[in-house]
């Protein structure tokens, strides 16, 4: 089947995400919150959790799953109490990278009749709340919007082909808690086991998409995102930047780059001066050593927005959904609204992204090496 003009609307999405809101809210009013507290450091909370976590999710304990041959997406039954319930993971995992466009692909790819209306965010458990003693079910709980829709569609074959995914951004990059995981020796050096191991564990034929941008003007896009608008200045972001990269180069005199990119790090500023984000090639080496590079889908954010109709198409094929014509990937892309800019941009100096571009250098020719000459950021 084709698909012509059947269109979700930004509207419908959201009426959807926020009744998953509800009932999660409902879920979780049933557990007394604690007040919130100032937010401490990666390395300060990981030393914290390790002398006094709970249980943490081993993943590797929680499988294998008995899925169902009927179904696309990979769910199984589960009997809860008296009665049985159908239980889903994802079938595809968009990856990331933060401030690349995640959350208008992630639009753009709800749109697709066969693709469930689910939260993009998941609360960050891959990469953190299961490290944190939350259970599995935690995680599934946020899909229960999802499986409704896939329950509920099916073919005069019983086949059900509706599937869904999670969005969240930070599960390429973020392997600041690996201390924190069963999977690994507290007392190593570097992780054994990542975020792409887990998402393996969970569902060894998931799909996995990423979107990339040069990573100069995706840090750019960070501090002018996250940093409150009255300490934006070319000046302050400019020392931020001396000091980052100074400060991962002494690291990588006696480390790799994988072990200065994941080690636990010290203080909210780093939300808008992570430059250890943009080291693709060191992220997307954690999938490709798990998974097979056909499961991998990499986009540009900068060829998406020359011509965002054939990297839809792209992401469709991939995920080997019903066809849709081009004028009605030309609707969707009409109707879907970008989203997550900052408020107040900032005129970065020359020579801040100078310094960048001389940082990022080995970085860039190593991902040009494993992607193409596409992802040709230098």
């Amino acid at each position: 089947m084709e698909y012509n003009t059947v269109i979700k609307n930004d509207q419908d999405l959201d009426i959807q995400r926020k009744s998953s809101k509800i009932i999660l809210a409902k879920k979780d009013s049933l557990v007394p919150r604690s007040p919130k507290k100032k937010r401490i450091g990666n390395r300060k909370l990981v030393e914290m959790l390790l002398k006094e976590k709970g249980p943490v999710v081993d993943i590797r304990a929680s499988g294998p799953f008995d899925f169902l041959p009927n179904y696309k997406n990979p769910c199984w039954r589960e009997v809860n109490g008296s009665s049985v319930i159908t239980r889903c993971l994802p079938y595809f995992f968009s990856i990331g990278c933060s401030k690349c466009g995640t959350t208008y692909l992630w639009n753009l790819l709800s749109k697709h009749p066969e693709i469930a209306d689910t939260l993009k965010e998941t609360g960050h458990y891959i990469n953190g709340r299961r490290l944190m003693g939350e259970p599995l079910g935690f995680y599934l709980d946020w899909f229960m919007s999802g499986v409704e829709d896939i329950v509920a569609t099916k073919d005069a074959n019983g086949y059900h082909s509706t599937i869904m995914g999670d969005g969240n951004p930070a599960m390429m990059y973020n392997n600041l808690r690996w201390k924190l995981d069963p999977a690994n020796d507290p007392a190593s050096l570097e992780p054994r086991y990542t975020n792409a191991d887990t998402i393996f564990d969970l569902n060894p034929k998931a799909k996995i998409i990423a979107i990339l941008r040069d990573p100069v003007t995706r840090l750019i896009s960070e501090y002018t995102y996250f940093e409150k608008d009255q300490n934006k200045s070319a000046a302050l972001f400019h020392d931020r930047v001396v000091r980052k990269t100074q400060e991962f180069r002494e690291c990588t005199k006696d480390h790799t780059a994988r072990y200065c990119a994941y080690k636990p790090e010290e203080g909210q500023e780093e939300m808008c001066g992570r430059i250890h984000i943009g080291l693709y090639a060191v992220h997307l080496k954690e999938f490709y050593r798990v998974f097979p590079q056909e499961q991998v889908l990499v986009l540009s954010m900068e060829s998406c927005s020359r011509d965002y109709a054939p990297c839809l198409q792209r992401a469709f094929n991939f995920l080997d959904l019903g066809p849709v014509n081009n004028n009605t990937i030309r609707q969707y892309i009409e109707t879907t609204t970008k989203v997550n800019k900052g408020k107040t941009s900032v005129s970065v100096w020359n020579s801040t992204k100078q310094l960048l571009k001389d940082f990022y250098k080995p970085y860039n020719e190593e991902l040009r090496m494993i992607l193409g000459s596409e992802f040709h950021y230098n």
